[in-house]
């Protein structure tokens, strides 16, 4: 659980997956489809994603589509 502010502004989050050199992680959210990935890099290869995105319907089969942003673009 992260707390800001005190308890005005509380988010709890599972991590479920994790690079061991801690590059990424795979982390749900408290909705039903809040799954995202935090990285210490603005892109991830593509087997990467699709290996993230299967663990993640592995857990949770009825989350729908995954959408990837890219910040590449954004720069």
């Amino acid at each position: 659980r992260i707390n800001r502010f005190g308890n005005l502004l509380s988010v709890d989050y599972r991590t479920f997956a994790i690079d061991a050199n801690y590059q990424w992680a795979l982390v749900k959210g408290p909705g039903a489809g809040s799954y995202f990935v935090l990285a210490r890099s603005p892109s991830l290869q593509e087997p990467l994603r699709r290996a993230l995105t299967q663990l993640a319907k592995r857990n949770y089969p009825d989350m729908g589509n995954l959408v990837w942003s890219s910040l590449e673009s954004e720069k």
